[in-house]
């Protein structure tokens, strides 16, 4: 996906976050501002963005979609994200490069044949 695309879904998701997600009390409390700059966070409003999609907009949606993503996915993603984001509720915490354990799995390794 181009930058441009990227830039394009990241504000229609917003739309939605804003328009749809944030009709619930919890939403706004679990997402904080700082949302679009974690982009784990995005997967997981990405993801319930596309089950209320096929919940709501789909022709052959049925209602137990619609069930399925207000009891279980909408909760579920706002009890996640609230977790998530509690690092930054006082102050912004930017991503930190991605944890790499190389080092301990070839150690492991090693031992595992070593016995």
């Amino acid at each position: 996906m181009s930058h441009q695309e990227k830039a394009e879904r990241l504000a229609e998701l917003a739309d939605w976050v804003r328009d749809v997600l944030f009709a619930w009390p919890d939403a706004p409390r679990a997402i904080l501002s700082c949302w679009p700059r974690h982009w784990d966070v995005i997967e997981e409003l990405s993801m319930l963005y596309c089950a209320w999609r096929t919940a709501y907009t789909w022709d052959g949606a049925t209602s137990g979609e619609a069930a399925y993503y207000l009891d279980r996915l909408r909760p579920s993603t706002a009890e996640r994200l609230q977790t998530r984001m509690r690092p930054c509720s006082q102050h912004h915490q930017p991503d930190g490069p991605p944890r790499d354990d190389v080092d301990i799995v070839d150690r492991t390794i090693t031992e595992l044949g070593l016995l």
